[in-house]
């Protein structure tokens, strides 16, 4: 049984890197178009909302906190970050253009 080609994990963010587009354009729980900041604005990497989300069940991988709404659910109420979701391809690499949201980290180097 064949999987098909094996393409890399950093193909996809490449590729939409290219057509000028931020690697979490159309993805997390409300997909929506995510644009490029100009150019020299920094990398999610020295961004203030690439965070972690606290989650005891799961490994925490950093995502994109930008435009946080709270929702209520059977358990009270929750907080929803669009652009992040449980799988992988919503994790913020640090090495990516920064987005249109870009809000520099007072302190870099952490």
């Amino acid at each position: 049984m064949s999987r098909g080609p094996v393409v890399p994990a950093t193909a996809v963010p490449i590729d939409k890197i290219r057509a000028g587009v931020h690697p979490l354009d159309g993805l997390g729980v409300e997909p929506a178009r995510v644009l490029l900041a100009p150019e020299g604005t920094g990398t999610c990497g020295t961004c203030q909302l690439r965070a972690r989300p606290h989650n005891p069940a799961r490994r925490n991988h950093p995502k994109c906190s930008a435009g946080p709404r709270r929702v209520r659910t059977r358990r009270g109420h929750e907080e929803i970050w669009p652009r992040a979701s449980l799988d992988a391809s919503t994790n913020v690499r640090s090495w990516w253009p920064a987005c249109s949201d870009y809000n520099p980290r007072e302190d870099p180097t952490t």
